[in-house]
């Protein structure tokens, strides 16, 4: 019964209060991880709407990301939008303050 109820609490995704191990072996929900993935698409594409320009300002991006989407972005969805298309090789980060397109991939 312990053992039952420790799992229940460590593995309770508070987004839908359903039981989800993903959490235990990721350390993310399967919701979250779906969001995150559909965050980054939303920004991919934003991008490649702004395909003329190589590079834009980090702060520029953000609210205009905020603006376009029909969820609220945090500041860590955006970093984590971010640093999931870098590791595609989509876009590249040359200090803090700039993004620079590496090429259009397809969505």
């Amino acid at each position: 019964r312990l053992h039952r109820e420790a799992l229940k609490q460590s593995a309770t995704d508070p987004t839908t209060g359903r039981i989800d191990v993903s959490i235990l072996t990721t350390g993310q929900s399967s919701a979250t991880r779906k969001r995150r993935v559909e965050v980054a698409k939303a920004m991919k594409e934003l991008l490649l709407k702004k395909n003329k320009m190589p590079s834009i300002s980090y702060d520029v991006l953000f609210k205009d990301f905020k603006a376009s989407s029909d969820i609220q972005i945090t500041r860590e969805m955006y970093e984590d939008a971010l640093k999931d298309l870098q590791d595609d090789g989509f876009l590249s980060r040359a200090g803090h303050n700039t993004i620079r397109i590496m090429k259009a991939v397809n969505i």
